[in-house]
């Protein structure tokens, strides 16, 4: 059936809603001058794509059709399946265009039914190094049209040093991993008590005793292998701040005393590398971006006379609702993703405060402090 005889198989004129993938090979092998639209997502085009056929992803349908697609010629719309580009097909007929079809089964049966192929330009560089199970494991981020293959590839290049395994580097560690960032460093000297378990959830009851490091990097390693996991069993301080710092994208501040906090800082600041900060206390957390090189404050703005250890008791001397570092360290871990993607709006210049009691929170303005040891 040639793309004429289709037009004529409705009383209209116009083409059927859907087509099958046999009809649009038929087309193709009788050079037919048809045009495909292929409206999957760009991480979707490793596997290839129809002979001649253009990318326009689904959400760019609207503001794109126009320009892309010739209205006046046949125009086979496919997705994988045959869900979506049933959806903008639907779309564009109702916005006058008639001669646009659906191929139905969409390009999962094209490639079972071993149909003609061409390599996407647009991706095949891209794809030199992408493992094609990649696509299963980040599925629900590669489907985010704001993230999207180059956001993951983003990741996956990326490098973050986590400065602490305890309750708020659990949960960072764990979602950056998932998430796949490319390599994670981590740093922390101390080894899993007791009292450590209600909140530090990469840990269990027969790992008393262990290096709270070797038992992360083991879990996140089993984890998500696409992730490279470096340990360090030594705590951060001004002799080794600036080689575990440098070279990174992203600093996460996940400490639980204030004279490794203020040393982290300070290193970042020198390097000019972003410093993701978290902290909890009792019912109540909270979350920034400390980032002078993009004119966000640092650590001595927000505590200019830095609080003595007797100020700030630790989580085992004042304590903590167990929960409450996950939350926090769930917030951290979104605040880097941001930052190495490049998506959203980090919290640099904004302090957010959570109160668990409450279920309140508040976003505060924070301003560079004049004189201060970043501004210098």
């Amino acid at each position: 059936m040639s793309p004429r005889d289709h037009r004529n198989s409705t009383e209209s004129g116009a083409p059927s809603e859907e087509c099958s993938i046999h009809q649009v090979s038929d087309w193709l092998a009788a050079g037919e001058p048809i045009q495909l639209v292929d409206v999957r997502e760009e991480y979707e085009l490793v596997e290839g794509i129809l002979p001649g056929a253009i990318h326009i992803p689904l959400a760019s349908i609207p503001g794109s059709a126009q320009e892309e697609i010739d209205p006046e010629r046949l125009t086979v719309v496919y997705c994988q399946h045959g869900i979506r580009s049933l959806q903008a097909t639907r779309y564009l007929r109702s916005q006058g265009w008639e001669k646009i079809t659906s191929m139905s089964g969409g390009f999962a049966d094209w490639l079972e039914a071993s149909l003609s192929l061409e390599s996407s330009s647009e991706t095949e560089n891209r794809a030199e190094d992408w493992d094609a199970t990649r696509n299963e494991r980040y599925l629900s981020q590669l489907r985010l049209p704001e993230l999207g293959l180059v956001g993951q590839q983003k990741l996956l290049q990326s490098r973050v040093l986590i400065v602490g395994v305890g309750g708020l580097g659990c949960p960072v560690a764990t979602y950056l991993a998932a998430a796949g960032v490319g390599e994670l460093t981590i740093v922390d000297d101390d080894s899993v008590s007791l009292s450590n378990l209600p909140r530090q959830v990469l840990f269990k009851t027969a790992d008393i005793g262990s290096s709270k490091v070797s038992l992360a990097a083991s879990t996140l390693r089993e984890m998500n292998p696409d992730v490279k996991v470096i340990e360090h069993g030594e705590r951060l301080d001004e002799k080794n701040a600036t080689e575990l710092i440098s070279g990174m994208n992203v600093v996460v501040d996940t400490c639980d005393n204030f004279e490794t906090r203020f040393t982290v800082s300070d290193a970042a600041t020198k390097l000019g590398i972003p410093v993701v900060h978290g902290a909890v206390h009792k019912f109540e957390g909270l979350v920034t971006v400390f980032d002078p090189a993009n004119d966000a404050p640092c650590l001595r703005c927000l505590h200019p006379i830095p609080p003595s250890n007797e100020d700030c008791g630790s989580c085992a001397e004042v304590g903590v609702l167990g929960v409450l570092p996950g939350l926090v360290g769930l917030y951290q871990s979104l605040e880097v993703l941001k930052i190495l993607t490049g998506i959203g709006a980090p919290l640099h210049g904004e302090l957010l405060t959570i109160d668990t009691l409450s279920s309140d929170q508040r976003r505060i303005k924070l301003q560079p402090l004049e004189g201060c040891y970043c501004r210098k």
